[in-house]
């Protein structure tokens, strides 16, 4: 077998039910199965995961005729939470551009990891830009400003809980490559109206114009925000 890479796989784990899907690049179902879960609590149903992986890695590698070594994973949890966080530009500026949303991305993130503890961050996104006492939803190119601020909301989840799936996708080889909220991409359903799994692939691929995704680009830099929005692209 060959390592699955032109295919992405899902593993949505909520309380009533736990859904494992496969799609390629052109967004074809290549497998779906479920089970259902009897308890109320996800740190319950984790034998039922082990047993249901059980059922299905195989089964799926054979499908696909590839080792699968990464999966997504998108949790339906009481214990996701948000933080909301307004960050002001500093400096006097002339005109706006990537480096300054870039600034003040790195300050909101850096603020909020102090105060994070046992948690991590999930979801990051720009709720809106105040520029010059008005806001915008989607940044409008070649602005200029004295008054600058963005407002962002991060996403979060208790990391215990992301360790214990990882402790379970380490005894099949399988590491966990993103984590999705499953209610943020439900808000989606209604607009889009597409599968939901289709919709978790579009969000990774960055179907929320104000999701921020870090990327470290070398051992040198720390890292920095290489997608932000369809402008910038």
């Amino acid at each position: 077998m060959n390592n699955c890479m032109d295919h992405k796989i899902f593993l949505s784990i909520g309380f009533k039910k736990i859904i494992i899907f496969a799609l390629n690049s052109k967004k074809q179902t290549l497998y779906k199965k479920e089970t259902t879960t009897l308890n109320s609590s996800v740190f319950e149903n984790l034998h039922i995961l082990n047993h249901f992986l059980n059922e299905n890695i195989f089964v799926l590698e054979k499908k696909l005729n590839k080792f699968i070594n990464k999966i997504n994973l998108i949790l339906d949890h009481h214990d996701f939470f948000s933080i909301y966080l307004s960050v002001k530009n500093r400096s006097e500026i002339k005109i706006l551009g990537i480096d300054q949303i870039n600034n003040l991305l790195f300050d909101s993130r850096n603020q909020v990891k102090k105060t994070l503890g046992e948690n991590q961050i999930i979801h990051m996104k720009i709720l809106k830009f105040i520029i010059d006492g008005k806001d915008y939803f989607l940044f409008p190119e070649k602005t200029t400003s004295n008054d600058f601020s963005i407002e962002v909301e991060f996403i979060c989840l208790p990391k215990i809980l992301i360790k214990n799936f990882k402790n379970i996708f380490i005894n099949y080889q399988i590491l966990i490559d993103k984590v999705l909220c499953y209610n943020y991409i439900n808000t989606f359903q209604s607009e889009f109206n597409d599968d939901f799994f289709t919709i978790a692939d579009d969000i990774l691929n960055g179907l929320n114009q104000n999701e921020v995704f870090l990327i470290n680009k070398s051992v040198k830099n720390k890292g920095i925000f290489e997608k932000f929005f369809n402008f910038f692209n």
